[in-house]
């Protein structure tokens, strides 16, 4: 999905694209293997101990600095 996104921003002002390592679609820290993924997608999804993978909130951050600067 990513790509069909980046196409859709070219040319556009304030977007950035950034795919942190661990993080999942929802920037939700996963450092499970693909494989692992793959084969239960979903599980601890919605448990109080998932949190923001810290590279993508860095990046966030980052933007919305740099946004309102």
């Amino acid at each position: 999905d990513g790509d069909a996104l980046e196409r859709a921003g070219v040319g556009k002002g304030n977007v950035t694209f950034a795919y942190p390592a661990n993080a999942n679609h929802v920037f939700k820290e996963d450092a499970r293997l693909l494989d692992e993924v793959l084969t239960a997608p979903g599980n601890d999804y919605n448990e109080v101990r998932t949190h923001l993978d810290p590279e993508a909130l860095r990046t966030i951050l980052g933007w919305l600095r740099q946004v309102f600067a």
